[in-house]
This record gives C-alpha cells, sequence and structure tokens, in this order.
C-alpha cells in the first residue's frame, strides 16, 4: 500500500521509497486503505474492485490477531479478545482463510498493477538522482 500511496507524491523513484518507508507506513492502515479507494475512484474502479475489502479484511484479521488469543477448536480458529470487560470470540473456518490468503496474493498482484499504473513516465523520475546515487 505504502508505495502505491508514494509513487503519487513523490518527484523521483528514491524519494518515493523514502516517503512509503518513513511517512505512509506511520499511517493506520484504515487511512491507507481510504487513500487507495480514492485513487482507484479517480483511476479505474473498474479494474480493481476487490483491492479495498480484501485489505480492509485483512487488515481487520491482522488487528484481531493482534489483539486476541487465537485457538484452533472444533475445526476452526477462534480468536478470542476482551473489550471493555466484554469478551467475543470471532469464528473462522479453514475454507474463509485460504480463500483470505488467496485473494490477499492477488491483491498484492493488483497493487503491483496500480503501482505501475501511477508511475510517471516522465525520464526524470527513474532517472538515478546524484544524491541518491552510491
Amino acid at each position: 500500500m505504502n508505495d502505491v500511496l508514494a509513487v503519487r507524491a513523490a518527484r523521483h523513484i528514491f524519494l518515493a521509497s523514502e516517503l512509503a518507508a518513513e511517512v505512509y507506513s506511520r499511517l493506520p492502515a484504515s487511512v491507507r486503505i481510504d487513500m487507495i479507494e480514492s485513487i482507484i475512484r479517480r483511476h479505474d474502479p473498474d479494474r480493481w474492485p476487490f483491492v479495498v475489502p480484501v485489505l480492509t479484511r485483512v487488515i481487520a484479521l491482522r488487528n484481531q490477531l493482534a489483539h486476541g488469543m487465537p485457538t484452533w477448536e472444533q475445526g476452526e480458529m477462534h480468536v478470542h479478545s476482551y473489550n471493555r470487560g466484554k469478551h467475543t470470540v470471532r469464528r473462522y473456518k479453514p475454507d474463509a482463510l485460504g480463500w483470505l490468503v488467496w485473494q490477499a496474493e492477488v491483491v498484492s498482484g493488483e497493487l503491483n498493477q496500480l503501482w505501475a499504473h501511477l508511475v510517471p513516465a516522465d525520464e526524470e523520475w527513474h532517472r538515478t538522482h546524484p544524491v541518491y546515487a552510491i
């Protein structure tokens, strides 16, 4: 996500890498997803219709796993969490998790396509800048 966002804001490929690593990576995932959605809407919403929904699901699962306790019960993954003293359990069937992994891989490729679509055609953007030359 970060590279897609940075490619639009940078004047140079090396600056885009710095923006992705140092700026966009610090934004909440929900903000980055909203920004990606805005970019897709402006460019070609029919070309990447599943990017935002899949990213949203992946981030939601990530957050549940990060803030909960996963267990394997009765052939399903259960994620136990407590919020303000209330216990909740989210259940995930193996097929649903497999589908999400597969869709995440597809969306990764679609984000690469979106990045390529957004890269400026200007040769200067691709040229090695003297400041960044090693």
